[in-house]
């Protein structure tokens, strides 16, 4: 590994070196990007500590399958008048536009 590549981000931020790939812009929407992002990345503010992993869908902050499987439904509800839907007596095709807008 060359010693450019250990240098941190925190590092790249602060002596400008990430800007190596500029003189690569060649049009006016790639120039606009440029400055879109220049601009949120001098509002970030880095700390001196090492980073953390955690994972937000449990209470613990750790992974695990079951927690994976919940966070598929978070924002989700639970309806339960489908079953009044497919029971209902009328043609198939008023239960299908009913439950596509369901």
């Amino acid at each position: 590994m060359q010693r450019d590549e250990c240098v941190g981000v925190a590092i790249r931020l602060t002596d400008g070196r990430w800007k190596r790939g500029l003189r690569h812009i060649s049009t006016t929407t790639e120039i606009n990007q440029y400055v879109e992002l220049w601009g949120l990345v001098r509002e970030v503010q880095l700390i001196d500590q090492p980073d953390q992993i955690t994972w937000r869908f449990s209470a613990c902050g750790t992974y695990s399958s079951s927690s994976a499987y919940l966070a598929q439904f978070v924002g989700t509800f639970a309806n339960n008048d489908w079953i009044q839907l497919w029971k209902s007596k009328v043609e198939n095709k008023c239960k299908l536009f009913f439950w596509l807008i369901m």
